[in-house]
């Protein structure tokens, strides 16, 4: 048996655990949300030109600042951009399809696949951790220019001879990818379906055939299936139909749903998604696709009639006429339980990362423990012994487990609500859904004093050309002694780098002083650190909140003085995007009044600005007048603060010590309790 320490170097991340790269299914919040949690995300760029490909990774990067992979495949030379008369024969078969689903058949595109050297390029200036492959041995030239640019590159291979292949044609990784795996069967040297090895056979004979780190893939959905693999001598695992489960995948409703109903048998090996073999839920148009004709060369084809059928059948909900979905064998469990600590191989299924390097088998701490959370939406008619009643409507409230019996429910509602005089509590239409927890007072406990704690980064990285908000310049960094320049001033094998950097005080995650607003107010260097640092804090995850302004109505059952109040709107999705600066949430004067009032420390927002800085504000800014008038901090752009509870965590936000300036990028961060 083998640990994963390898793995872990060779991409720099903290769990040995790879998300697969989902070819039409990959999310920029699932890839940054596998790599948040300690994992390699990956990001599959199938069909993406090579301007597409760099505004995905720029949406990544602000998204997370930690490793991530992208992935490519090879061509095969059995791909084609047919003519009409193909096109038109092939869009006969298909056009059934369309005519159900209420849209045009699409015409012949320019090309149907951009060009492969073009999207390496892209990926090479993305330089992202790793560059997976898929379907072939990148050719010497490839993996010469890739390690040049300091990028891993990973091989994969679903047989022994292949995985020969790709370590022979200097991949740093191999991927064995079992039969159980969704999606595409990604062979190259024999035919598809003559190359239908199990996992539980190919990966111990793939890591006895090469050198180089084998992560296992395929029908590994828990902590039983990574401690299978790595007993069959992996170093990795590579996790795809569980993922997709999540909220944060690209699949939707229909497609999570079915990963969670179907049984093992159920899934097929199909050409119906493409032309090429994988491996998915089956569907009438598969079973129709098998018996239309098709040409010859069109049964290896890739991204053209199945693809355009696929497309706006997504965007329509996925009818199950339509849709081909990827789904592997093994499932998620419905109901994951938190990590028992008897392996760090008991933490990817529950999204946490081990808090050490631990071989399986060896005890451990999950750093986050952020097992689902589940909450309570009901009516309810509460009356009171000495008369009179409340009542209410889509009532929602956190709860400790899943498994709490109605009149328990009734018990936390009238805690929480702080009511006294209780005679009775009706709860009608009761559901218990799986929801993260918004911090209702008097249900779930706070976390015990701790020495263990895991630190989220909550600070968008920074680089040249980043624009935070419209009208700001872009940093600019320029090399005031280069690596090479320096050999001449050090001794042989020392060199350094400087930089100099010209940066707006507000650009990426950026902390207000007074002076921004006042001009006899406190600036950077005028402020007291022990206002910045380890604050207690209560955060207010408000990302399935309607409505922009943000509510003073919102904080009154929580304590807040002296605390970093913390706005989690979930608006730092759009970060370095248009559509960043428009419609975006903010603070009420009333609630900057409240808080004020109330003694907060700090506020905090994930959003483009803590103020209302559309048209209809007329220019007024009284969150920032109020607080900043007060001495409260604000800290704007914020990302990451989806993975803090309510409470218990403790908040950092130090600018630089600079005179004259009011504003400072920060590394904000925030120091989150283990459970016990």
């Amino acid at each position: 048996m083998r640990d994963g320490d390898r793995v872990r170097e060779l991409f720099g991340i903290d769990a040995p655990i790879v998300l697969a790269p989902f070819g039409g299914l990959s999310a920029v919040e699932l890839t940054a949300a596998v790599s948040e949690l300690g994992g390699l995300g990956s990001y599959g760029l199938y069909g993406y030109e090579p301007e597409r490909i760099a505004e995905t990774v720029r949406a990544i990067r602000a998204a997370t600042p930690r490793p991530f992979a992208l992935n490519l495949w090879l061509p095969m030379g059995d791909e084609i951009d047919p003519q009409h008369a193909e096109w038109d024969a092939a869009m006969a078969v298909v056009a059934p399809f369309f005519h159900e689903l209420g849209v045009d058949v699409p015409p012949l595109p320019a090309r149907f696949l951009p060009d492969i050297a073009e999207q390496v390029d892209a990926v090479i200036a993305a330089r992202p951790a790793a560059l997976s492959v898929v379907f072939g041995v990148p050719s010497p030239e490839l993996v010469e220019r890739v390690h040049a640019a300091g990028i891993r590159v990973v091989g994969t291979a679903t047989t022994v001879d292949e995985a020969v292949a790709l370590e022979a044609g200097g991949v740093d990784a191999v991927v064995a990818t079992g039969a159980e795996a969704a999606g595409h069967r990604v062979s190259f040297l024999h035919r598809a379906e003559d190359s239908l090895v199990g996992g539980l056979a190919l990966i111990p004979q793939v890591a006895d055939a090469v050198s180089v780190p084998v992560i296992a893939a395929g029908g590994i959905a828990d902590r039983r299936g990574v401690a299978a693999a790595f007993a069959l001598d992996a170093e990795g695992v590579q996790v795809g139909t569980a993922f997709l489960h999540t909220r944060q995948s690209a699949a939707n409703a229909a497609h999570r749903d079915a990963i969670a109903r179907t049984p093992a048998h159920g899934t097929v090996l199909t050409r119906a998604m493409s032309g090429r073999l994988a491996r998915g839920l089956p569907t009438a148009r598969s079973a129709r696709s098998r018996r239309a004709p098709r040409s010859p060369r069109s049964r290896r084809r890739t991204g053209s009639p199945a693809a355009s059928v696929r497309r706006p059948a997504a965007a329509n909900g996925g009818p199950p006429v339509a849709v081909a979905r990827a789904i592997g064998t093994s499932r998620p469990r419905p109901r994951p339980r938190r990590c028992s600590g008897s392996s760090w191989a008991a933490c990817p299924a529950s999204g946490s990362r081990p808090a050490r390097a631990a071989p399986a088998g060896v005890g451990c701490r999950c750093e986050t423990g952020r097992m689902p959370e589940y909450r309570a939406r009901f009516d309810a008619r509460i009356d009171f012994l000495n008369g009179g009643g409340l009542t209410a409507e889509g009532f929602r409230l956190d709860l400790p487990s899943r498994d709490v019996a109605e009149s328990e429910i009734g018990r936390l509602l009238v805690q929480h609500l702080g009511l006294a005089m209780v005679g009775s509590v009706v709860l009608t239409g009761l559901e218990i859904v799986e929801e993260a927890h918004k911090g209702s007072r008097g249900v779930i406990e706070a976390p015990a004093e701790t020495d263990a704690w895991h630190v989220v980064d909550l600070s968008h990285p920074i680089s040249e050309g980043l624009v935070t908000l419209p009208g700001i310049p872009a940093p600019v960094i320029t090399p005031l002694l280069t690596h090479a320049d320096s050999v001449a001033r050090y001794a042989p094998g020392t060199v350094f780098a400087m930089d100099v950097i010209t940066i707006a005080g507000n650009t990426g995650t950026y902390l207000d002083s007074p002076y921004h607003r006042y001009p006899h107010g406190p600036d950077l260097s005028g402020l007291d650190l022990a206002t910045l640092v380890d604050l207690p804090a209560e955060v207010f995850h408000l990302d399935d909140v309607t409505g922009r302004e943000i509510p003073a109505s919102l904080f009154l059952d929580r304590d807040v003085r002296g605390r970093a109040v913390l706005l989690h709107t979930g608006w730092s999705r759009h970060f370095g995007t248009p559509a960043y600066a428009n419609g975006a949430p903010y603070l009420g004067a009333e609630a900057a009044d409240h808080l004020a009032e109330q003694g907060a420390t700090l506020v905090g927002i994930d959003s483009v600005n803590i103020d209302d800085m559309s048209p209809d504000a007329g220019g007024e800014r009284p969150a920032h007048t109020r607080l900043l008038g007060d001495g409260i901090h604000v800290v704007e752009h914020l990302t990451g603060l989806a993975q803090l509870p309510p409470s218990g965590s403790r908040f950092t936000a130090a600018p630089l010590n600079i005179r004259g300036l009011g504003t400072s990028p920060v590394r904000a961060f925030a120091r989150v309790p283990m459970p016990a």
